[in-house]
């Protein structure tokens, strides 16, 4: 059974932002081994850099050394540190390709890193911006569905840039944070509502050979969730296509 629920029934989908983080513990061969693994993906990430990451832990703030591979326009960016790797997705198509796309960098990372069998956590994010005209949408119709005590006008009199409130629970043994906001686009500088849901199991031992089946578990949490909160103003806007 596919499990591309983004384009199929959603044709307008508002979903472009995607990710997917593993942690496990830390790799000391990680700077050793980056060189050849470079070799390994430099055909869908030709672009490298080396940064900075501040993290925060149970150690306090720290600064982690952060390989970034990107493909070229940018549109894919993989960080890998001593402890995490994460994908990050901005043209988001389907669930099959990104799942096939991780499946595969996954795959090229635990060959090259051998001592590395079970993971402590993983992750998948989508990030859905519905642009709006202030001017001509009733925002607290939206809001009030989420936060009645919420409202919207006062963020927009205010001209608050960033604005957001968070939900979290348990949800099929892992857990679910909903995260509801407003925020302007950097680049657009449109006015962008956001619903951001984090499906994550964690605290865990997973082996690499169930990955495939927990990133289905993951996806399927992130679907189910979106149905259940979306509203009727929403949905009008996901499910019509784009020439009506």
């Amino acid at each position: 059974m596919s499990e591309d629920i983004d384009r199929e029934e959603y044709p307008n989908s508002k979903l472009t932002n995607v990710s997917f983080e593993m942690r496990f513990y830390p790799l000391l061969e990680i700077d050793t081994m980056m060189s050849s693994f470079q070799k390994e993906i430099r055909k869908d990430l030709p672009d490298f850099r080396v940064g900075q990451v501040v993290i925060q832990d149970l150690k306090g703030i720290q600064e982690k050394k952060q390989y970034t591979f990107k493909s070229e326009g940018g549109d894919i960016a993989l960080n890998i540190t001593n402890y995490n790797l994460s994908i990050q997705h901005r043209q988001y198509s389907n669930y099959e390709s990104f799942k096939e796309f991780i499946e595969k960098i996954v795959k090229k990372f635990t060959t090259k890193f051998e001592s590395l069998k079970e993971l402590q956590f993983i992750g998948l994010r989508y990030t859905n911006n519905f642009e709006f005209d202030t001017d001509k949408v009733d925002l607290n119709k939206i809001v009030s569905y989420f936060n009645s005590g919420l409202d919207a006008n006062r963020i927009i009199e205010k001209q608050i840039e960033e604005y957001r409130i968070e939900q979290r629970y348990k949800i099929n043994n892992g857990i679910f944070r909903l995260f509801i906001g407003f925020k302007t686009d950097t680049i657009t500088n449109s006015r962008l509502f956001t619903i951001d849901m984090d499906s994550n199991f964690t605290n865990t031992h997973i082996k690499f050979e169930i990955l495939g089946e927990k990133l289905n578990e993951l996806h399927r949490n992130i679907k189910t969730e979106f149905i259940t909160i979306i509203t009727d103003k929403l949905k009008n806007e996901v499910l019509k296509k784009e020439d009506e």
